[in-house]
């Protein structure tokens, strides 16, 4: 009914014989009551429009300003094997112990050897160094070969400081939130290529280890649980499975990994450590051995 009114308003002007001017016939539209509710209407929502993007904006500035460890994740996340010492230093800052990766865990000589830099991208040089980072909620190993990032590892020391575990710019969880079964096989990856597990007089340790290929760009990756990361309430650990895993190892040496001894351990356990290396040469070597690695958990962080 309103709509016809408006329209038989603007045909009687029509008809008069003279024709508006523009002004009067704005004027009169815009007095309907018709278009006096929609612009009412109108308005309305441009108000509530307004109001929902500041109350959101402010709720977004709020979940930022309470997160303590946003600078702490967004420090953690570009990390990437290839970078110079530099740019992890950029990220992290100097690094609190610095030594020969041989002399402060045992690892095959050949690791050492000029061969071992002699592939892929990286130059032959010095042997390979490794370089630890303490943050306020993290420890950072990271292994250089020459100039290099060869392979890290980042271990939480805090039940509340969860990174996200990534691998190739996939998002596999947050640290200390899933569990190893969680994390591989998930997003298309498999299982774990090689796996060590030491539960010892000290705190347990454990490491496990995808290898590289071709479909990975030869990087590999790896999860764990390190003794000096966070092993507290809310981090699952099963004890029970993990002693069954350390003694079916230690039975067969020489079989690397059975996923289905693993699985109830994996299923039940949640890792502190995730990480990646260059699978190149004989550090690539080195870093696909999962008690190598886990060797590298167990070792001193100050040195």
């Amino acid at each position: 009914m309103h709509t016809g009114a408006v329209t038989r308003g603007i045909g009687a002007a029509r008809g008069s014989g003279r024709a508006p001017s523009a002004a009067a016939w704005l004027a009169r539209v815009r007095k309907h009551p018709l278009v006096v509710v929609l612009a009412a209407i109108a308005a309305a929502g441009t108000v509530v429009g307004i109001v929902f993007g500041v109350l959101s904006g402010v709720a977004r500035a709020a979940r930022e300003d309470t997160d303590p460890y946003r600078t702490e994740y967004a420090a953690l996340a570009p990390l990437r094997v290839g970078v110079p010492p530099e740019y992890v230093e950029s990220l992290l800052g100097d690094p609190d112990s610095v030594g020969t990766l041989c002399a402060v865990t045992s690892c095959p000589a050949e690791t050492e050897a000029p061969a071992a830099v002699a592939l892929g991208t990286y130059a032959p040089t010095a042997p390979a160094t490794l370089h630890v980072y303490l943050g306020d909620h993290s420890i950072v190993r990271t292994v250089f070969q020459g100039r290099r990032l060869a392979g890290y590892l980042v271990t939480t020391t805090s039940r509340d400081f969860a990174p996200a575990i990534t691998w190739l710019g996939v998002d596999l969880g947050r640290l200390g939130r899933v569990t190893f079964a969680d994390v591989l096989p998930s997003n298309g990856a498999p299982e774990p290529s090689d796996a060590s597990v030491l539960i010892g007089r000290r705190m347990p340790s454990y490491a496990e280890v995808l290898m590289g290929g071709g479909a990975s760009r030869y990087e590999g990756f790896l999860l764990g649980s390190a003794p000096v990361g966070y092993t507290g309430p809310g981090l699952e650990w099963d004890v029970e499975a993990a002693r069954e895993f350390e003694s079916w190892q230690t039975g067969n040496p020489d079989r690397g990994l059975d996923s289905d001894v693993a699985r109830p351990f994996r299923e039940g356990s949640m890792p502190n450590t995730f990480g990646a290396f260059r699978d190149e040469g004989p550090l690539g070597a080195y870093f696909r051995d999962a008690e190598n690695v886990r060797a590298l958990l167990d070792s001193a962080v100050e040195f």
